[in-house]
């Protein structure tokens, strides 16, 4: 709900939680259908491989959002650092002497 009210944040993170949400509501409505539904041999398998793939899809969007926010962080700093040694290069007063 959260994510929602938020969704023109500038930081775009609820966005990445609804997606996140998004991705896992299908898979859990999957498994526990099969599970509550399904042959008492599979239902077992069912429930494994549904908490598999929803941790699995929880555990890929936290990082993958912060590996993303650290690329363009870095990426940001090292364009900053090129406009300070040339600036720096130029001199006090931009090279007009």
């Amino acid at each position: 709900m959260h994510a929602v009210s938020d969704w023109h944040c500038p930081s775009l993170l609820p966005r990445w939680l609804t997606g996140c949400a998004v991705l896992t509501i299908p898979a859990w409505m999957v498994w526990c259908l099969v599970a509550a539904l399904g042959e008492y041999k599979v239902r077992d398998a069912a429930v494994a491989i549904g908490l598999l793939f929803n941790a699995s899809v929880m555990l890929m969007c936290g990082p993958l959002r912060k590996l993303y926010l650290l690329h363009r962080y870095q990426a940001t700093v090292e364009a900053e650092e090129r406009k300070s040694q040339i600036a720096s290069q130029r001199g006090i007063h931009g090279g007009n002497f």
